[in-house]
């Protein structure tokens, strides 16, 4: 479950990035 919250984390930050 972690890693899954992880991997969410890390997209969220990319999505940021791109904005």
């Amino acid at each position: 479950v972690l890693s899954l919250v992880r991997r969410a984390v890390v997209l969220t930050q990319r999505a940021v990035a791109f904005w």
